[in-house]
C-alpha cells in the first residue's frame, strides 16, 4: 500500500542525486577555467596599464624597516622573601609543654 508514495520518494531523491553531480561538475568546469563566460578574478588588462612596474623591488621586512634601539637591560627581580625580616622562631618544645 506505501507502494506508490516509495516510488515519489525515490524520484524526488534521484533528482536531488542528479542535481548535485551537475552542481559538483558545474564547479570543477568553472575552477578548472572550461567557461568562457566565468571570471577567475583575474584582470590582465591591469597589468598592461601598470606604470614603470619594473622600477618596484621586493626586499625582505628586516631591510625595509629602520633598525629598533636596543632594549633596556632587564631590571632585577623583587624577591620579597629576601627583603622581609626573618619570622621569629618557634619555641621550643619544652618551654611550650611548661608554660602549659
Amino acid at each position: 500500500m506505501d507502494r506508490p508514495a516509495s516510488g515519489a520518494r525515490d524520484g524526488v531523491m534521484k533528482k536531488l542525486i542528479l542535481a548535485l553531480i551537475g552542481a559538483n561538475l558545474l564547479a570543477l568546469l568553472w575552477l578548472s577555467g572550461w567557461l568562457p563566460f566565468a571570471s577567475d578574478g583575474r584582470e590582465p588588462a591591469r597589468v598592461g596599464q601598470q606604470i614603470q612596474a619594473d622600477s618596484l623591488r621586493v626586499v625582505p621586512l628586516s631591510r625595509a624597516l629602520p633598525p629598533r634601539p636596543p632594549a633596556p637591560p632587564p631590571r632585577p627581580a623583587v624577591n620579597a622573601a629576601a627583603d622581609a625580616p626573618p619570622a621569629p622562631a618557634a619555641p621550643p618544645p619544652e618551654a611550650a609543654a611548661a608554660g602549659a
